[in-house]
């Protein structure tokens, strides 16, 4: 069997269970991990810093949207946070 036949079955495996259970290394979980706290924090500053651009009264309307926008983001990088280390995820399997 070929190199891309490992690499299929590693990926299936991970996501049909687990990336730990398909054989993926800690170290390699944690860069990944690493990547995805550097994506997602530069998704919600990016996001912040142009809701708040224009300044003055129009920023502080902004400031519900800053909110919910920045639990969006962090509710998504703990599910994939929980994926990746082999958590259930909380909100589709309460």
């Amino acid at each position: 069997m070929g190199n891309w036949y490992r690499r299929y079955f590693c990926f299936s495996n991970a996501i049909a269970y687990t990336p730990a259970h398909a054989g993926i290394s800690v170290e390699e979980i944690d860069k990944i991990a690493d990547e995805v706290i550097k994506f997602e924090r530069n998704c919600v500053s990016g996001i912040s810093t142009a809701l708040g651009a224009p300044g003055g009264w129009a920023m502080a309307a902004t400031i519900p949207a800053d909110i919910v926008q920045y639990y969006g983001y962090t509710l998504r990088a703990m599910q994939k946070l929980l994926y990746l280390y082999g958590f259930r995820n909380p909100i589709a399997n309460p």
